[in-house]
């Protein structure tokens, strides 16, 4: 069944108010860092059996936990994000041809790093990452495979301060460099600087007024 169209200012006043966002079709960017105050965002955020176009997570500090659970995302980036109180992602999918977590995760140390159940179409970067609590990745499918496990050894090699829970994966797991090596066209993927000047540009994400770039 087609979803109802939530209009942007409509999905930050419900986040601001409490409500999970679910059951609706976002086609406009979502920039969290709209809701933030002086970087900080102090209310958790729910989305729930959504379609969004563009998500963007990015260069924010997160006092509250972040859920993203049966959704469908095209595009998706938490470049340099704080996840101060954790972030579950389960039984999504992710279309586009980056994930980007690069210089992010800061979990602290009895929060968790859930992701589960979901599929990444594209190459999943967590260049950088530093996990300083649990990480549990388990049951996803990356179709272009990650550099979870890669980088040994080099100092952007992602840091885990805590073992973490990684099972029952299919992809590969170890590459090696970050997005601007991979496929070697990165700019071609980063096609839409942030609103927010300075941010890290969306992957994938097109000028929103480019149709094609909001069919699923």
């Amino acid at each position: 069944m087609k979803k109802t169209v939530l209009p942007i200012s409509d999905v930050y006043k419900k986040i601001k108010l409490g409500y999970t966002i679910e059951d609706v079709y976002i086609k406009e960017l979502i920039e969290l860092r709209e809701l933030a105050t002086k970087d900080f965002i102090d209310f958790s955020i729910t989305f729930d059996n959504c379609e969004i176009v563009a998500f963007d997570a990015g260069n924010i500090f997160f006092n509250k936990q972040i859920t993203l659970r049966n959704c469908i995302i095209k595009s998706a980036s938490f470049y340099a994000s704080y996840f101060l109180s954790g972030i579950t992602i389960e039984n999504c999918e992710f279309k586009n041809n980056i994930f980007l977590m690069s210089c992010g995760g800061h979990n602290t140390i009895d929060t968790q790093v859930i992701i589960s159940n979901s599929l990444f179409n594209g190459y999943v970067d967590m260049f950088d990452a530093w996990f300083t609590g649990p990480v549990k990745i388990t049951e996803c499918n990356f179709r272009k495979g990650t550099n979870l496990l890669g980088n040994k050894k080099k100092a952007w090699e992602i840091q885990f301060d805590t073992e973490p829970y990684i099972k029952n994966n299919i992809g590969k797991l170890d590459l090696n460099d970050n997005l601007f090596h991979w496929d070697k066209k990165p700019r071609i993927l980063t096609r839409l600087i942030s609103k927010k000047k300075g941010m890290n540009p969306l992957p994938g994400y097109k000028n929103k007024w480019d149709n094609e770039n909001f069919m699923f």
